[in-house]
């Protein structure tokens, strides 16, 4: 008969630590767990306030141009553009790059670009829009059933011109 081994309090202390143990892992894997929905579920939220207040302030202007003072910037961080539109119907376009420097070190504009067509893009008497859409970085302008999107490539140096035109037409 084999005699019966006592261990005392040290091993019931031990087991009782390591119960213990195991229970605040339980539990501060559940705070964990509780805390990343509570953050997944605010950042959802917050990302819905930062659309509505991006689109809220995205500029509208009902009424063609008159010259690059009325102009909307769009741009990669490398090239861009002040786009504006005259009461003729012309889409202007004044490009820029960041290292267009002259000798002088003066920053200065690559060129402008004038879209004229005909039939004319705008200044029919159809309803106008211009609007410099913050979250796309894009310009869209309509006027009647005619449609134009301005955008600038994120990643290469290129500028989009897109219509979406009701019926064809050509350059002028």
């Amino acid at each position: 008969m084999l005699p019966k081994l006592r261990f005392g309090g040290w091993f019931q202390r031990l087991t009782s630590l390591h119960s213990l143990k195991m229970a605040m892992l339980n539990a501060l894997k559940f705070h964990f767990a509780l805390s990343f929905l509570t953050f997944c579920c605010s950042a959802l939220a917050q990302q819905e306030v930062i659309q509505k207040f991006v689109h809220d302030n995205d500029v509208v202007w009902h009424a063609p141009g008159t010259n690059e003072n009325d102009s909307m910037p769009i741009g990669n961080g490398d090239l861009a553009a002040n786009v504006w539109t005259e009461p003729n119907g012309d889409l202007v376009l004044l490009a820029a790059k960041t290292d267009a420097w002259t000798e002088l070190g003066k920053l200065v504009k690559l060129g402008r670009v004038r879209m004229r067509l005909s039939p004319a893009l705008f200044g029919d008497g159809a309803q106008f829009e211009q609007k410099l859409l913050l979250e796309k970085g894009s310009i869209e302008i309509r006027s009647g059933p005619k449609n134009i999107r301005i955008w600038i490539d994120a990643n290469h140096p290129v500028m989009h011109v897109e219509t979406h035109l009701s019926r064809p037409c050509r350059p002028n």
